[in-house]
């Protein structure tokens, strides 16, 4: 049975960990394939009430660096850490194309899951390891840090104040220059980055989360129909700069695009209404214009909520899954595999095509 904070006593130590007496919800790193798999073991040490405890991953060299950098022993055998009754939770950064069997073994254990965007490649496999959670109780959190900060809050005030009218085009664009080689060295990216049959896609499954579920979040929903163009640029097999094109039912048109090759701005939101406009990038923050007005308004930004792995601590501490934060995963799963499909096809694609 999933154990509930606070956590019995009397548990077995975990081998090699008899040090981690506290009363923290224990955690593992589950994979360390992901280039956030530190990002999360740095936000696990940082919560004051979550202990990383082990490391484990399919390739001995990834499991040995992950687990000398956060000072915790590797287990080899993934059955055994997760058949240790002293486990709470997970964090699940493991090549995209291994989420589900990986989620199913944690599940089965009984262990809660956060897991890297996206949930998986294919929206059934994704509604399976959600479905399997819910029943089994199991607080699953998938990783959407833009939904919780401070910037996205303060435009959704700005639309819930309807101070642009009627909405015509969302955009959001991210980008970095992870697939840029210079002066003869290889990209920063690893090069399993780029590999199909791992990261099951390129720029726009993983960067290009993103994106999808920030113009879904300010469009209200999902896209009746997707238009993508992709482009490798860098000799990879897939994408390393990616446009997608949304269509959604209240005449809204959405813009999701995501980019390995670089760019002075790492993100940039726009939104556009009949009444007015809103832009936001890092370095600029939000501003906004209203008909009439000659000049951009600077706006205040509120404070970020708790990222998604303090959420995800929250929720096993009060015993609650956390469904808002699966569908918003489920439906990015959607979308991302229609764009796939109408880039592969070069066609538009219907959402309702893929689940």
């Amino acid at each position: 049975m999933l154990r509930r904070y606070p956590i019995q006593r009397g548990r077995v130590p975990f081998p090699l960990q008899e040090h981690f007496m506290s009363d923290n919800l224990r955690i593992a790193l589950v994979g360390a394939w992901h280039v956030h798999a530190n990002d999360y073991a740095r936000d696990c040490a940082n919560n004051p009430h979550a202990d990383l405890v082990a490391v484990w991953d399919d390739d001995p060299n990834r499991a040995a660096v992950a687990a000398e950098k956060w000072s915790v022993p590797v287990v080899a055998d993934l059955d055994a850490l997760l058949a240790d009754e002293s486990l709470d939770g997970v964090i699940t950064t493991t090549a995209t194309s291994i989420h589900r069997p990986v989620m199913e073994k944690v599940i089965a254990a009984g262990k809660h899951i956060f897991t890297e965007k996206v949930l998986a490649a294919d929206p059934a496999d994704a509604e399976a390891i959600a479905q399997e959670a819910a029943s089994a109780g199991i607080v699953l959190t998938v990783s959407l840090p833009r939904l919780y900060t401070g910037y996205t809050r303060a435009i959704d005030e700005v639309l819930a104040a309807d101070e642009l009218g009627e909405i015509s085009y969302v955009r959001v664009r991210v980008s970095h220059d992870g697939a840029i080689r210079r002066n003869g060295n290889p990209q920063w990216l690893p090069e399993t980055f780029f590999d199909r049959q791992e990261a099951m896609g390129g720029a726009m499954i993983d960067f290009g989360a993103h994106p999808y579920y920030l113009v879904n979040h300010f469009s209200g929903g999902l896209p009746e129909t997707i238009n993508a163009s992709y482009l490798s640029t860098s000799g990879h097999e897939v994408e390393d700069q990616a446009l997608v094109v949304c269509m959604y039912p209240d005449k809204i048109t959405g813009v999701a695009e995501a980019s390995f090759l670089g760019g002075a701005v790492g993100m940039i939101i726009e939104i556009h209404g009949a009444d007015g406009s809103l832009v936001f990038d890092f370095d600029d923050g939000l501003r906004t214009k209203s008909r009439g007005e000659k000049s951009w308004r600077q706006r205040a930004l509120p404070a970020d909520d708790p990222t998604p792995f303090d959420r995800w601590v929250q929720h096993i501490q009060h015993g609650e899954q956390d469904p808002e934060n699966v569908a918003v995963a489920l439906d990015l799963t959607r979308m991302a595999a229609a764009a796939e499909v109408s880039a592969a096809e070069q066609r538009t694609v219907q959402i309702s095509e893929v689940g």
